[in-house]
């Protein structure tokens, strides 16, 4: 059974397993050879990194490749990010370059992220995900990511994942943005129950929305109008959510489909159920754009996969079987119209034989990150320890990837006879 309710787990068990498991070593530990990953090194002459509200002005970054080029470098403000990952003892942080740079072939940006994925013992289950992204295209745009070695004041954090953070932008979500002066453009939404952004609202359905971008200056009149650019996004998403739970919803030119794009709704749920991602059930990390030139929402880009693909033991989201975001609040309701479910049995016999590809990517993953990860688990010695939410302590690397490919091959495997069983 898949309730909001559920993710308010999370406050109350951030704390468990997530006492330092950081090694005690006369100075912080250092590699003693190279990963083979590129290294960023972030300095800010000394000053700590202790809020996720307020930024840190003025560090320096310096990013080499795997044998010790130097590819970029520059000035960054930098702050913490997540949720519960933020009361874990490696860090995930938010980065907003000075001037816009292409990072290790991704398309230039300000703004990135640098997930720690302390819970994720595999360091790779966004990259799964965002593999599985790649596979299901009918999503606009899936952030690209590249693993690194992180050094802080010239300390090793250990290795993060570098991502190109969720943003409008030619280069990401490409769409033209609302102002006031242009009360029909789009913006992108994240459902979130922690209500992390100043502006926000609940649908009847009881969906918390956070305007993620723009996420400012929302409070001035649209120019002819009498709403704010606020009221105005929170009618028009009510007013979809309202056609959706309407007695003529199945209608193909009144109902849900003419505002809610239905091939990025298919295509989004499928990376989200193949995972089986706890937060997907619009509780948290759950985005949804409106794009003005489709006149419709669009679901995604996907985001924050460290507690899929089996790595959470609460609300059955670590167990194999079973469907998880089909019976979620939007996704539930869908699922009622013999359009939509004929929509999703298609879709994955298309899809399946590349699904079934996620293995080889593991294994190609792995490969490039052994020496890393290696490293990693000597700064963090974890791998034998329970860190929330972990379903499984395989108490070794390889362990651990056994364990989450054994779990989506029983899972994917359960979805091909249940999906074609609807």
């Amino acid at each position: 059974m898949c309730k909001n309710k559920w993710v308010f787990i999370v406050m109350f068990l951030t704390l468990y397993g997530c006492g330092s498991d950081e090694q005690d070593f006369e100075t912080d530990y250092q590699p003693s050879e190279a990963s083979g990953l590129p290294a960023l090194h972030i300095a800010t002459d000394g000053r700590e990194i202790n809020s996720r509200d307020i930024w840190l002005e003025d560090a320096v970054y310096n990013l080499y490749d795997g044998s010790g080029a130097l590819l970029a470098s520059g000035n960054t403000d930098i702050k913490g990010r997540g949720n519960s990952t933020w009361g874990m003892p490696k860090k995930p942080y938010s980065l907003k370059l000075q001037t816009k740079t292409s990072l290790l072939g991704m398309n230039e940006h300000k703004r990135w992220a640098l997930l720690a994925n302390y819970s994720d013992k595999t360091l790779l289950r966004t990259e799964v995900a965002n593999k599985l992204g790649s596979i299901f295209d009918n999503l606009a745009w899936t952030p690209s990511s590249a693993q690194v070695d992180l050094y802080l004041n010239d300390q090793y954090r250990g290795v993060y994942q570098l991502v190109e953070q969720i943003k409008i932008d030619e280069n990401r979500v490409n769409i033209e943005k609302i102002k006031k002066s242009n009360a029909g453009g789009g913006y992108i939404l994240e459902a979130d129950f922690r209500k992390g952004e100043i502006f926000n609202f609940t649908t009847t359905k009881g969906i918390v929305f956070c305007c993620s971008d723009p996420d400012e200056d929302l409070e001035v009149i649209i120019t002819g109008d009498t709403r704010t650019i606020f009221q105005k996004i929170v009618s028009d998403v009510q007013h979809a959510e309202d056609v959706l739970y309407s007695n003529t919803f199945t209608d193909p030119d009144v109902g849900y489909r003419k505002y809610l794009d239905v091939d990025s709704f298919v295509d989004w749920y499928f990376v989200n159920e193949i995972t089986k991602n706890v937060d997907s059930c619009f509780g948290a990390s759950v985005y949804m754009y409106y794009d003005p030139v489709k006149g419709k929402y669009c679901m995604g880009p996907i985001w924050d996969f460290d507690i899929s693909s089996g790595n959470c033991d609460y609300a059955d989201s670590g167990k194999s079987q079973g469907f998880w975001v089909k019976n979620s609040v939007w996704i539930s309701r869908l699922f009622s119209d013999p359009y939509f479910v004929q929509k999703v049995k298609t879709r994955w016999n298309e899809k399946k034989t590349e699904v079934n590809g996620i293995f080889q990517f593991i294994d190609e993953r792995v490969v490039i990150i052994n020496k890393a990860q290696s490293q990693n688990f000597q700064k963090w010695a974890i791998l034998d320890k329970y860190v929330w939410p972990n379903a499984m302590v395989a108490g070794s690397y390889t362990g651990e990837i056994g364990y989450m490919k054994s779990w989506l091959d029983t899972r994917i495997n359960w979805l091909d006879r249940a999906i074609n069983e609807l």
